[in-house]
């Protein structure tokens, strides 16, 4: 998706220092979060791409012109983060997660394991889809983002590749039923994605 955005000042002129400015802002060469204040709660991750042109009465009031390209043909939601305590846990428990966006989401989930073994997450909405991580030790942290498919750990040189089954979690539209075995803490970091 690409965008061409009007920008005034709220007061003052275009001056030369007011253009460069806005050109530094604007020009970092990486995707940006933006939002409107018509909607605050749909962001859009954009880059400028070029073209300051500016439209004044000759008096240096007026607007620039900007163009933007997307990261993705979405928009997204603010970042949630849910916190969930499963220290105490001595079997299979359930627990749900809301996608209240478009698509299917990835999150990130950041587990602190309380005892040794092994992490088992299920998604019963989404036809018992889920992973499990072997071996883990006690007071582990381990963080995997299951849209990039990158697992760390805190322990060094001990990488959980080898003990991760290879299936990334994947959260359906709609309320999502997990099921959780093994003893942990666990911290799950998503944002929803709007289709416009």
């Amino acid at each position: 998706m690409e965008f061409n955005l009007k920008f005034s000042p709220l007061s003052g002129l275009w001056t030369f220092e007011k253009r460069s400015e806005i050109a530094r802002w604007f020009n970092t060469n990486k995707f940006e979060e933006f939002y409107s204040t018509d909607n605050i709660n749909k962001k859009y991750y954009l880059m400028y791409t070029g073209g300051i042109d500016l439209y004044t009465t000759g008096s240096d009031q007026g607007y620039i012109e900007c163009s933007f390209v997307n990261i993705s043909p979405y928009s997204y939601s603010s970042y949630y983060t849910e916190t969930f305590d499963f220290s105490t846990i001595v079997a299979p428990t359930t627990f749900t997660i809301n996608n209240l966006g478009d698509n299917n989401l990835y999150p990130e989930i950041e587990i602190v394991k309380v005892t040794s073994g092994d992490i088992i997450i299920v998604n019963n909405t989404n036809g018992g889809m889920g992973f499990k991580l072997s071996g883990l030790q006690n007071n582990e942290t381990v963080y995997i983002d299951n849209k990039r498919k990158q697992i760390i750990n805190d322990i060094v040189d001990t990488p959980r590749y080898d003990d991760f089954s290879g299936d990334y979690l994947e959260l359906v539209r709609g309320t999502n039923t997990l099921e959780i075995t093994g003893t942990c803490t666990l911290d799950v970091r998503y944002q929803y994605e709007f289709n416009g």
